[in-house]
């Protein structure tokens, strides 16, 4: 898990667990205060903190379905679904300035990079599970 002053991002492959209301919160959350809990207005706003949370396995690699991913029930390419995944971490601005940034400085760069690429082999793999029950 990394932390960013108030967000917090899990590492490729897993999701961030709230601990305090027990739910699934995906692979980024930005701290704060939270108003509700299970679908009931708090007398008291609660503060998230880092300490809230901890990174679980992403169910989502092996049990998502396509929707899950934004992806139509059918008919989609593994082109396309393997872009829908990658762009979950990474828009394509995103990925044109880590490429980029990773040509002109690979030292600075190269664990971010190798973390893009990393979560775009798991892309490749969910897409390929996707596109065969397509």
């Amino acid at each position: 898990m990394k932390i960013d002053g108030n967000h917090i991002k899990a590492e490729i492959g897993k999701s961030l667990y709230c601990t305090w209301s027990e739910s699934d919160f995906g692979h980024d959350v930005w701290l704060g205060y939270i108003y509700y809990k299970n679908g009931i207005k708090l007398e008291i706003p609660y503060l998230l903190t880092e300490n809230d949370f901890v990174e679980v396995e992403d169910s989502l690699i092996e049990n998502g379905t396509a929707s899950d991913f934004g992806l139509p029930h059918n008919g989609f390419t593994y082109a396309e679904a393997k872009s829908a995944i990658v762009k979950m971490y990474y828009s394509y601005d995103d990925q044109i300035a880590l490429m980029l940034n990773y040509a002109k400085n690979p030292e600075e760069y190269k664990e971010k990079y190798q973390e893009m690429q990393a979560w775009r082999d798991i892309a490749a793999y969910i897409a390929s599970r996707l596109t065969q029950t397509n």
